[in-house]
């Protein structure tokens, strides 16, 4: 994966759509430079899922995949994202960072984020559009009680929208926080502690909230 995000990168031409395509399997420690330009990075297969998997400390300190850009990642599996405490705890397994007033767009579609940290970091730009499509988010968050990581932490956007997705298993922080100048949630299952399924594979969480939201506008939320 890493190789082909650094050809992707080098491409001049900004008209130019890059999509990557990973076989189902297992990519342990596969990690590219941060993502400079558009393109999407998704699962071969349909039905298996590509797993981007961390064994050691993130080496940038921020995540397995960290944008500049607009990203979309479909059908993927991304796990064990951390970095030390002592560096702030909140290894992601995608860290969004695009420039200040960038049309930005983060898509996740059909992926699993399970065991980081943090899931999806987002920061810095007011006019990105976030949106997450059935997708689960289990196990993730940091057991150090002077962390506070979150599933997914959006800081500064034109809005987040998640549907038909599933999280559970957090600790210590949020499932969903969201500071966007609009958010959705829709048909989506939100477990802060007991009670998901015995078969979804997620533990009892501990998140102190099962969403938070703090909004500068008066956008409208549905769970």
């Amino acid at each position: 994966m890493a190789q082909a995000v650094f050809v992707a990168n080098r491409d001049p031409d900004l008209s130019n759509s890059h999509v990557i395509s990973l076989a189902p399997g297992i990519y342990l420690n596969d990690f590219p430079d941060p993502i400079i330009r558009p393109m999407s990075i998704q699962s071969s297969s349909r039905t298996k899922r590509a797993v981007l998997q961390a064994t050691v400390a993130l080496p940038n300190q921020k995540g397995i995949l960290l944008t500049f850009s607009s990203l979309t990642v479909r059908g993927l599996e991304m796990t064990d994202a951390f970095i030390d405490d002592s560096l702030g705890g909140n290894g992601a397994a995608i860290r969004d960072q695009n420039p200040e007033n960038i049309a930005a767009t983060l898509v996740v579609q059909n992926s699993l984020f399970h065991d980081n940290q943090t899931a999806i970091l987002q920061g810095n730009d007011i006019q990105e559009t976030v949106t997450i499509i059935n997708s689960q988010f289990k196990n993730n968050g940091n057991p150090d009680q002077s962390s506070f990581q979150h599933a997914i932490y959006i800081d500064e956007a034109a809005s987040l929208t998640v549907s038909d997705s599933l999280f559970c298993g957090q600790w210590i922080g949020h499932e969903i926080k969201s500071r966007a100048a609009q958010t959705m949630v829709a048909n989506s299952q939100i477990y802060a502690g007991e009670g998901a399924p015995r078969n979804s594979g997620c533990r009892v969480g501990s998140a102190s909230f099962v969403a938070v939201l703090v909004l500068a506008g008066c956008p409208m939320v549905e769970i």
